[in-house]
């Protein structure tokens, strides 16, 4: 995998830059490439393979939402996370102090032992180091509404509503939203 090196200020003290190595994101793979990719290896027309697709995206968007994990092997479990203020009390702990909704992606051990074999190269090309990163976020299916045509194809946000409630008496963070390590995030 190529990487540029960029430089970021500190945000506590802006005169404090240091350099770090960024992932260079060659392209964007999108729907419609994965869609036909599909189609002729498994011999099926390419409006089918597009349907399942569309219809898989939907029913992962739907349990994400639902407040389940989803675990897609060989790539990993994804769950929506997020943080709020911190009380005193639990019963001060209010819906609108959910903040941060995040999309997190742990690894699954196959990919977990792949990441951890990745080649890294530095990627010399200067306009390289300039132009803007796709982010990992603008890559995440978007849910298409039921009878929507996922034509567009492209791969983007999924939208998480911010929850209404607290679903549990204590008034505490669910145990299923508490993060093991080795994750990946992703900002909605």
């Amino acid at each position: 995998m190529k990487y540029i090196i960029l430089q970021r200020a500190n945000p506590q003290d802006r005169r404090k830059a240091k350099w770090y190595a960024t992932p260079l994101l060659e392209r964007r793979v999108r729907q419609a490439e994965l869609t036909s990719q599909l189609a002729e290896s498994l011999g099926i027309r390419y409006g089918i393979v597009r349907k399942i697709i569309q219809v898989f995206l939907e029913a992962v968007v739907r349990h994400l939402l639902a407040g389940r994990s989803v675990c897609l092997r060989p790539l990993g479990t994804l769950r929506i996370s997020f943080t709020s203020d911190g009380m005193e009390e639990p019963e001060h702990v209010t819906p609108d102090m959910i903040r941060d909704l995040k999309i997190v992606i742990t690894p699954d051990k196959l990919l977990k032992e792949q990441l951890s074999n990745l080649h890294f190269e530095l990627h010399e090309d200067p306009a390289a180091a300039s132009s803007p990163h796709e982010s990992v976020v603008e890559m995440m299916p978007r849910a298409y509404p039921r009878g929507a045509s996922a034509d567009a194809g492209e791969f983007g946000r999924v939208h998480a509503p911010t929850p209404k409630r607290i679903n549990n008496s204590t008034g505490r963070r669910p145990q299923h939203l508490n993060a093991p390590s080795g994750q990946m995030h992703v900002t909605v």
